[in-house]
């Protein structure tokens, strides 16, 4: 689910003053060649504990989605007035909130142009294939602009309909089929009913079921297609998509489409808790007309499924277990890092004084995102932000090398290793440092490379428990090498 984690860093880059109250200007009740439709997406991503009277972070999205059929296979798509928002409080995740509660974050040009490259797509019977991409366009683009348009798939034609003997009393209800789509969750078997309503309107109902995929995104440290083998963790999933729509199979338009999803996400051990990830999206249609709109010619470079793109996951993944900086730039990488850091270090020094705990867990979980993507140089500038600074709060420094282990990289876990080699962590916090690295999320041979210098240094033979520690986490690293499959 990288692309929660992947839309609530980017929240924290975007931002724009625009006034959401657009009327509906609605002259078609048809997707025709030569017009233009558009739409607004409200998104929310909130994450937390699934446990009661907790905070949720959440991350808002609001933009303007232009749709252009050009001809009876292709479609252009573009977003624009693009705003993202931020909160992180008590309040019930299932609810969107109104956008005006969330505080509002900036967005470099850099990041804004990318998410305002247009795309053009197959939009045949409802149903998305042949998605072209410029070269420039990035994974952590690509993947929201694919979340929109994995709003839009609707199989009015019942393509693919499935046919089992298990089904006959279903077959027999005209309002039910099953298929499989390829959605941005996988290739998986979904489920559609439908229903109509008041007027001209038609309602269909849209559930995945992740029980019966053939693909799937791997819900683990990072994201990749994988052959899908069925487990009961998969129960823990659930996507609905309601479609509100006019027309008939060979003409159609939608009109609203909401999507809930929810991902009750494995911790890694049996010592963390169970997080728990709420999506609800929703679009809007606000004008159907004359083309408006000029939408930038696309330069074809690529061509995907609309299976979400894992690439950055994998950058992300390679760069924190070889600290080699080439990964970085595949992903969207902070500005001014250090000062956020620095920033976020003063703060919690604050908050100790004051006893303000909850912050505390908040800022250092902040904290450990940011040095995951730290290079070494990064973290050289920051530690001479600790030795510049007069009576730096020894708390602190303590929690700081403990979001240097928590983050697990092989930048992080180097610097942490030259610190306890040059003993300027005490044996007893080295120790339990060490041995909270058995649980690396992304364990490598360069990872163990570094556990391994304490390991065989001087010092361990002068403390016994630190040795034992030590020799432990190498082996726990060891046997997370021998049993990951990504491998």
């Amino acid at each position: 689910m990288k692309l929660l984690a992947g839309i609530a860093l980017l929240g924290l880059a975007i931002a724009s003053s625009l006034v959401w109250d657009p009327k509906p200007h609605i002259n078609e009740h048809r997707f025709r060649v030569g017009n233009e439709y558009r739409y607004i997406f409200d998104g929310q991503v909130t994450t937390g504990l699934a446990l009661p009277d907790t905070q949720h972070s959440a991350t808002r999205l609001q933009a303007i989605v232009t749709l252009q059929p050009i001809d009876e296979r292709i479609t252009l798509f573009q977003i624009n007035k693009v705003r993202f928002g931020s909160i992180q409080e008590e309040f019930e995740p299932r609810v969107l909130l109104p956008f005006e509660r969330c505080q509002l974050v900036k967005l470099d040009e850099e990041h804004k142009d990318m998410l305002l490259m247009p795309i053009r797509f197959v939009y045949r019977n409802g149903m998305i294939s042949d998605i072209e991409f410029s070269e420039e366009d990035k994974p952590w683009s690509v993947n929201i602009k694919k979340a929109i348009l994995n709003m839009l798939q609707i199989n009015v034609m019942k393509r693919g309909e499935i046919t089992r003997q298990d089904r006959e009393e279903e077959l027999e209800n005209k309002n039910f089929f099953a298929t499989v789509e390829r959605t941005l969750e996988g290739e998986c078997e979904v489920e559609y009913t439908i229903n109509d309503m008041k007027k001209e309107f038609t309602q269909w109902t849209k559930s995945i079921n992740f029980q019966k995929c053939s693909v799937r995104p791997e819900v683990q440290y990072g994201i990749r297609p994988r052959d899908f083998k069925k487990t009961h963790d998969e129960k823990l999933f659930s996507t609905v998509f309601n479609y509100k729509v006019t027309g008939d199979r060979d003409e159609f338009l939608i009109h609203e489409v909401e999507l809930e999803s929810q991902y009750k996400l494995m911790p890694l051990s049996k010592n963390h808790e169970l997080i728990t990830s709420y999506v609800y999206n929703k679009m809007t249609l606000v004008y159907a007309g004359k083309t408006e709109t000029h939408i930038p010619s696309v330069r074809r470079d690529r061509k995907e499924t609309l299976i979400y793109n894992f690439d950055w996951e994998i950058a992300e993944e390679m760069f924190a277990m070889t600290g080699d900086e080439k990964y970085l730039h595949r992903i969207p990488e902070w500005k001014n890092k250090v000062e956020h850091i620095e920033k976020l270090l003063t703060l919690i020094s604050r908050h100790i004084e004051d006893k303000v705990e909850l912050e505390t867990t908040h800022m250092f979980a902040r904290l450990v995102k940011l040095l995951r993507l730290c290079r070494e140089q990064e973290l050289i500038k920051i530690q001479r932000f600790f030795e510049t600074r007069e009576n730096v709060n020894h708390k602190v420094l303590s929690l700081y090398y403990d979001a240097l282990a928590m983050a697990g990289t092989k930048v992080t876990v180097s610097e942490l290793v030259k610190k306890i080699t040059e003993e300027k962590i005490d044996t007893m916090k080295a120790a339990r440092l060490l041995k909270s690295l058995s649980e690396v999320p992304v364990p490598s041979e360069k990872i163990a490379d570094e556990i391994l210098r304490v390991c065989e240094s001087d010092l361990v033979e002068r403390a016994p428990h630190l040795k034992q520690s030590c020799w432990l986490t190498y082996g726990a690293i060891f046997n997370g090498l021998c049993n990951n499959e990504k491998l």
